[in-house]
């Protein structure tokens, strides 16, 4: 790969999605937006380790979160990943 940029965002990209719980919770956002709350629910895991999943999903840009009243909902980041998409398609 000749663009470092290129590379890095692609490291960046599939140490992101490299874990299989986080693998997970796009999967589980892909579907509808959901809380910490409901996604530690659903993956039998404690909330702080699924909000430790998601911050780093965020980071990457994979992720975003909403701020309702009480709890935050996150939801996959449609232009994130169009981003990653762009960069993996070969030329």
């Amino acid at each position: 790969m000749d663009n470092p940029d290129r590379a890095q965002a692609l490291i960046q990209f599939f140490k992101a999605i490299g874990q299989e719980d986080r693998l997970k919770i796009m999967g589980l956002l892909a579907g509808a937006p959901r809380s910490v709350a409901d996604l530690a629910a659903i993956l039998n895991q404690k909330e702080s380790l699924v909000a430790r999943h998601l911050r780093r999903l965020q980071e990457a840009g994979l992720v975003t979160q909403e701020a309702p009243p009480f709890t935050a909902v996150y939801r996959l980041d449609e232009a994130g990943l169009a981003h990653f998409q762009a960069r993996i398609e070969v030329a």
